[in-house]
């Protein structure tokens, strides 16, 4: 197997190891970054069958999911679901008889973007952290349009989707100008609610007919098999869809790719004046006659409203050639403010490679050309050159007549691009170099965290922790009076944010849990906040008076102040609401509970005391009477021997492969 010493390396995936199923389809991609599920992967080949633990983890029942909302734009959330671990096992063997029938069955519409194309044979080991410098956007995570079949390390996907990775691509593909090139006009439409309205019953409407399902309603094939297990995992709902893990999007996909088909049919009398490409939900219609626009418009309407799906009205938009919106223009003009900022580097150090190696101490630089490293020349001071670049991005939003949300995934990426490239050449820097470093990354927190502050929502808090912790590392690489001065500006902002931030009354708390864990991680086990602002911060109430707390804000709470004294009240409270509600819970059943109770039993902030009380509890509730002392420790065993889906280990770069595991993740649009 071929290997590139500088990005790491392709390994084959086992074709057998269905369990990793675990990793890549049942997680939504907005939860906190402790939440991986790699240990419940480990342990799925061996798990107790009877007792407690059994009763949790047995196949084939209804479950309740966990469900929570997210911040989805400045004035709209998003439910998703995480769903419970028995439910999540049931989908592997799920996967394991029918993968090759959901590729076949997502591959029948000419009109779609993203759908499986086959079963991933293989994931890419990256040799560094943080260190994927793509431009991502939102999307998918895997692709297999470039003629490269990649699944990632951290298992990104099951399968490789066809055919654009993200949508922007498809935007930036020559498909794309092909089409612009025929048809002068767009119109943009999507689905109301989607996944909320697709109607289990319609996956065997679509696969068969709507008389074969009525009359085949119980026989045990794909699609029975596929509604049934989507209707135990969302507590016997047959209306809609859990949202949040990969095969609701699968099962989406064959829904509408079922719509699309028939639209094909009713419209063949006019092939060609037309052309329409699917993204999930999103649909892009190109034509030049107005007629034959509204036509294929109403056909999918009313082909739609047959399953009782309907337009979002609100986000019909028409568009002329040259097909270029708001966003593209916004993105453009970044791109330009940041060339202008880039372009005032002064090439001052050649023939020098990463970590300060010369080209003929390492092999893999020999045959490359002589390299130059760049450092701003700074003319006015940091916060004058932040000033303004805060105000051109202001300008940018406002003239283009969009919003943050929509320019930060590209915002972020540029600059986590750019301090990538300084910190391959962090490694040996004379003092003013150092300076011209330090000036620069000052710079750039500064308008990052101003950027955040206005788009405050999961994804954004993602990239803002990769941004963070990697001018961290750039900082212990620098000479202290440069390296504590980067340090003290990351702190600060973030510590600005935390004092001055109360938490979202509807939201779960997912897009500010993560901002804490990144602040733990860069703080080398320091307390820089208080309780009463951790209190406020996550929960909006003083400590004494919080009366309910989510799962999420557990364990990520959990893991900041650890056992620290400091926040003895604040984990007093934690650990009454946590037993409360695995006392009214049953964890059988209760995603939450289930969740709550085999990561506390597991960590390592917590009392053994309080654990057996967890234990006892949660049996008893299960079993309808108290277990005897033996049966509490044999529990308690079977538990706590390792992690379930919080890593709990003090591991220095564990949060940096967390957030690396992110980025090759989609989240859920």
């Amino acid at each position: 197997m071929r290997k590139n010493s500088r990005n790491g390396e392709l390994k084959k995936v086992s074709s057998s190891n269905y369990n990793r199923v675990l990793l890549t389809e049942v997680l939504p991609y907005e939860i906190p970054i402790l939440l991986t599920n790699e240990g419940f992967y480990a342990r799925s080949i061996s798990l107790a069958n009877k007792g407690l633990l059994g009763a949790i983890l047995g196949p084939h029942k209804e479950t309740h999911p966990f469900q929570y909302k997210i911040v989805k734009t400045a004035n709209s959330y998003r439910t998703l679901h995480l769903i419970h671990p028995s439910s999540q096992r049931d989908f592997v063997s799920f996967y394991k008889t029918y993968h090759s029938l959901m590729c076949g069955l997502t591959s029948r519409s000419e009109y779609s973007l993203r759908a499986p194309a086959e079963v991933a044979a293989k994931y890419y080991e990256s040799d560094n952290s943080l260190r994927d410098n793509s431009l991502k956007d939102e999307g998918t995570e895997a692709n297999v349009d470039d003629g490269l079949a990649v699944q990632f390390k951290y298992a990104s996907s099951f399968f490789l989707y066809k055919k654009y990775a993200f949508l922007y691509k498809f935007y930036d593909s020559y498909e794309f100008h092909r089409i612009e090139k025929k048809f002068k006009r767009l119109l943009k439409f999507d689905i109301s609610k989607c996944f909320d309205n697709i109607s289990t019953k319609r996956l065997a409407e679509t696969v068969k007919n709507e008389l074969y399902h009525k009359e085949h309603f119980s026989k045990n094939n794909f699609e029975n098999k596929f509604s049934l297990l989507m209707e135990q995992a969302n507590f016997g709902r047959n209306d809609g869809l859990v949202i949040g893990p990969e095969f609701s999007r699968i099962f989406a996909e064959i829904v509408l790719q079922g719509i699309d088909n028939k639209v094909l049919q009713k419209t063949l009398g006019i092939r060609g004046s037309f052309e329409v490409r699917r993204y999930v939900d999103d649909y892009f219609l190109f034509y030049n006659d107005e007629r034959v626009g509204k036509h294929v418009l109403e056909e999918f309407q009313s082909s739609l409203e047959e399953v009782k799906l309907y337009l979002n009205e609100s986000k019909i938009s028409r568009h002329k050639a040259p097909f270029l919106t708001g966003i593209t223009m916004a993105k453009k003009d970044i791109q330009d403010i940041f060339s202008a900022l880039f372009d005032t580097f002064d090439e001052s150090k050649k023939s020098v490679t990463p970590d300060g190696e010369t080209p003929e101490t390492t092999d893999s630089y020999a045959d490359q050309p002589e390299e130059k490293i760049t450092f701003i020349k700074f003319f006015k001071g940091p916060s004058i050159v932040a000033n303004r670049l805060i105000r051109d991005i202001k300008a940018v939003v406002r003239s283009n007549e969009i919003e943050f949300e929509n320019i930060t995934g590209y915002f972020f990426t540029v600059i986590k691009n750019k301090i990538h490239e300084v910190y391959g050449y962090s490694g040996g820097l004379d003092d003013v170099q150092q300076d011209n470093v330090l000036k620069f990354l000052l710079v750039i927190i500064d308008v990052a965290f101003f950027v955040y502050s206005m788009d405050v929502r999961v994804r954004s808090t993602f990239l803002i922790s990769q941004i963070s912790i990697l001018c961290c590392r750039i900082a212990k690489l620098m000479k202290p009076i440069y390296g504590e001065e980067i340090l003290r500006k990351i702190q600060d902002e973030i510590i600005f944010i935390i004092k001055n931030r109360s938490s979202d009354k509807i939201a779960s708390g997912v897009e500010v849990v993560n901002l804490l864990i990144a602040l733990r991680e860069i703080s080398d086990n320091h307390d820089l906040i208080s309780e009463e602002d951790i209190s406020k911060f996550i929960f909006n109430e003083e400590t004494k008076n919080i009366k309910d707390l989510n799962y999420f804000q557990v364990i990520s709470v959990l893991f900041y102040i650890k056992n620290n004294p400091t926040y003895d009240q604040l984990k007093s409270k934690i650990k009454v609401l946590a037993l409360q509600k695995i006392s009214t819970q049953r964890a059988s059943v209760y995603s939450e509970s289930a969740h709550a109770l085999l990561d506390l039993v597991r960590c390592p902030y917590v009392d053994r005391a309080f654990k057996n009380r967890l234990v006892a509890r949660a049996f008893e509730l299960e079993f309808g009477r108290k277990p005897t002392s033996s049966e509490v420790k044999n529990e308690y065993k079977n538990m706590c021997t390792a992690d379930w889906f919080v890593d709990w280990s003090e591991n220095g770069i564990k949060i940096e492969r967390l957030l690396q595991k992110k980025e090759l993740k989609t989240p859920y649009e």
